[in-house]
């Protein structure tokens, strides 16, 4: 049924909250990212995984079914079996791949750390804080720049 002269034909826009896959072989840094990003208060779609080679996996088989990329993805670099910058590098080999932006976060504040994960295409490059607070705020740029 059309609307009638003078009606407004209603219609409903689906938005989706954009998606952030996080990286990190810490549980508990894990659980931390999560309550953080709920101490934002902000709608959110953070995706947690626990090794580089899950989030390898995952973002192929998204490129093979067709299922939307991620809009950033946030990478812990010190992790057993392959490590932040393995699985960057290896992103960055992919053209698909390479054009989602990658924040590093991580424990390490070495310089080379930083060389590296800036050579390899890191979009950004933070230390894990060690106040909540000082989380939150962090999560939160994320959630901007995923909204951006």
């Amino acid at each position: 049924m059309s609307p009638g002269k003078g009606q407004r034909m209603r219609t409903s826009i689906s938005v989706r909250t954009p998606e952030i896959l996080y990286v990190d072989d810490s549980e508990d840094d894990q659980l931390l990212a999560v309550e953080a990003v709920e101490a934002t208060g902000r709608d959110n779609d953070l995706r947690i995984a626990g090794s580089a080679i899950e989030i390898w996996t995952t973002l192929l088989a998204r490129l093979e079914s067709g299922s939307p990329l991620p809009v950033l993805l946030v990478v812990d670099l010190r992790m057993p079996q392959v490590d932040g910058h393995l699985l960057m590098d290896k992103l960055a080999e992919d053209p698909d791949l390479s054009t989602i932006p990658v924040i590093v976060l991580t424990t390490s504040a070495d310089p080379m750390d930083v060389r590296m994960a800036n050579g390899n295409g890191a979009y950004r490059y933070h230390e894990k804080p060690h106040r909540f607070e000082d989380l939150v705020d962090l999560w939160s740029g994320i959630l901007d720049l995923a909204e951006s």
